[in-house]
């Protein structure tokens, strides 16, 4: 008997590429009618500049062009927004969805609206489209794909739709996160999901997303270059890709006091790992990130903050990780659940 595809099984499964309209006109989206945030342009979207990323590690590089956390916001009245991406280094993974790696998130006046996903077999692009059902102003916010390259997007509007710039966020200056892959978005079913893209909508704020799947080791490099950001905070968030206790030890005082030195009075929050329970030498490394902030209390700093890792995903932590690693859908929010009071209190201060 001939197998079937399971969108043949359940219609309702199939993503819907192609786009048919008559009256659509598309726009690059680094033109001035758009705002992009968290990413930079260097013949392709990317989340640090190339010499930086070389500096680090090979994986820091093979990383830096993978678009998580960047977003794309505007007004629009158009019936239908569309995009038209050419992407490069498609990542297959047997644990993190196509709509998570290679998908874009659609959200319209702060709420999710759909997803603009790639169709199975794609190799270099894809073309999606949403519609309203009708014709009004809405906000637009499209999040970009947590890990592939994107080399262009292009989105499209009705021919005689206006476009305007977004409302700017509540708090202008980033929030810059460094981390692991747990940062970066693995395991979410979509961009958006992740914690930091949950507290960015709850708290307004724009941030930075420099999570580095496999590849967050505390290097001097990204360090320096942290440092000489604008911030409003930074939260320091890489303690699972150490592949050692000894490791973390060894390098995370040291990264803290790289941006301390350049930034004396930027607050910093640290978070030891989610996976608490899972992990070996779990309390090993939370003693190491919690003295890295002892150490700093006790020299006077006042502008450090620190959450424990086995908070993070509460008492049924068990429903909140897809491999006893990565945090799943529920994970995330839970995560945001944490981390959301202490982050709005250290930002409150800082307005």
């Amino acid at each position: 008997m001939q197998q079937k595809q399971a969108t043949e099984i359940d219609r309702n499964m199939k993503i819907k590429t192609g786009i048919e309209e008559t009256d659509i006109v598309f726009y690059d989206a680094k033109s001035d009618s758009f705002d992009l945030y968290g990413l930079l342009w260097e013949e392709r979207f990317k989340r640090i500049p190339t010499e930086v990323a070389e500096a680090a590690s090979e994986g820091v590089s093979y990383m830096h062009t993978s678009t998580a956390g960047g977003r794309l916001r505007f007004v629009t009245d158009s019936e239908y927004v569309a995009i038209s991406c050419k992407v490069d280094k498609l990542m297959n993974f047997s644990i993190i969805p196509l709509s998570g790696t290679c998908g874009f998130s659609l959200y319209a006046d702060g709420i999710f609206k759909s997803g603009l996903y790639p169709a199975l077999g794609m190799k270099d692009g894809f073309e999606s489209i949403v519609h309203f059902g009708d014709k009004k102003m809405r906000e637009i916010m499209i999040r970009f794909p947590i890990y592939c390259d994107v080399e262009e997007l292009l989105v499209g509007v009705q021919e005689d739709a206006v476009i305007q710039k977004a409302p700017k966020y509540s708090i202008q200056t980033p929030v810059v996160f460094y981390g692991s892959s747990i940062t970066q978005g693995g395991c979410m079913m979509r961009p958006g999901s992740e914690y930091v893209s949950v507290l960015s909508d709850w708290l307004d704020f724009d941030f930075i997303n420099l999570g580095f799947a496999g590849n967050a080791k505390g290097e001097k490099a990204i360090a320096e270059y942290i440092a000489g950001l604008r911030m409003s905070a930074f939260v320091l968030d890489y303690d699972y890709n150490a592949p050692t206790s000894e490791f973390l030890e060894s390098t995370h005082e040291p990264f803290f006091q790289t941006i301390r030195k350049q930034q004396p009075k930027l607050p910093i929050l640290m978070i030891s790992a989610p996976n608490f329970h899972y992990l070996k030498d779990a309390q090993i490394r939370r003693e190491i990130i919690k003295r890295t902030y002892q150490n700093a209390k006790q020299q006077g700093d006042n502008k450090v903050w620190f959450i424990d890792g086995e908070t993070l995903w509460g008492e049924e932590w068990h429903r909140c990780t897809i491999d006893c690693v990565h945090p799943n859908d529920l994970g995330g929010l839970r995560m945001a659940e944490t981390i959301a009071p202490v982050l709005e209190k250290i930002l409150k201060e800082e307005i």
